[in-house]
């Protein structure tokens, strides 16, 4: 088995995750200071959820930095694939495999019940390309706002379709690029997150509050 090439957006969204410091800071609930944002425009604090994590690029280069990595997908092929990759780098042990159909789900798939904790435990998420495939998708970044603790980030590039996209498309088409419905990224963050400097690629959201 071989490994597949990254495509363009892989590639872009790699460049950038390899630019962030990663550190293992323990978990506080105070305000972040400015000392702290600073930090955490350049830096990825574990527990990191790759959400949509694809063939596990990101969860692999993460945690041969030493980070504890949540991998999160809905494709059983690629998942397997990340699985067999995490294994032959001895990454195991550093890489969960979140599962997206369990007991918890009702045997569906749920985008927010199997892999969000929702209780301030996870450090970052990464969701890359990922959130413009799901409708209401500010159901699910509500959420992910849960899932982090307070100083923590999400880091996401979400390149939504039209409205007229979305309509045309009949029953929901995951595959396809679904619309905002109306409601920002800033929107769905809420009041607790911060946006810092977009990248050319990506955006970062810290929390800066717990409710």
């Amino acid at each position: 088995m071989t490994e597949r090439a990254e495509g363009a957006g892989e590639r872009n969204a790699r460049s950038e995750i390899e630019g962030l410091r990663v550190s293992r800071r323990r978990p506080t609930r105070r305000q972040p200071s400015s000392s702290s944002l600073s930090r955490a425009r350049t830096s990825l604090d574990d527990p990191v959820l790759d959400y949509s994590g694809g063939t596990g690029n990101n969860a692999i280069y993460l945690a041969k930095k030493g980070l504890r990595v949540q991998y999160f997908g809905i494709g059983m092929a690629e998942k397997a694939f990340a699985r067999y990759r995490v294994e032959r780098n001895g990454l195991q042990d550093l890489v969960e495999f979140k599962e997206p159909y369990t007991r918890r789900t009702g045997y569906t798939f749920d985008p927010i019940n199997g892999p969000l904790p929702q209780d301030g435990s996870l450090g970052s998420i990464l969701a890359t390309d990922v959130l413009e495939h799901i409708p209401n998708y500010h159901k699910v970044v509500e959420k992910m706002v849960d899932s982090i603790r307070v100083g923590g980030v999400i880091i996401e590039h979400s390149p939504f379709g039209s409205e007229q996209e979305s309509s045309d498309q009949g029953e929901p088409d995951l595959r396809a690029h679904v619309s905002t419905g109306g409601i920002s990224m800033e929107e769905a963050m809420g009041p607790r997150m911060k946006k810092l400097n977009s990248g050319s690629y990506m955006n970062v959201w810290v929390k800066m509050m717990s409710k």
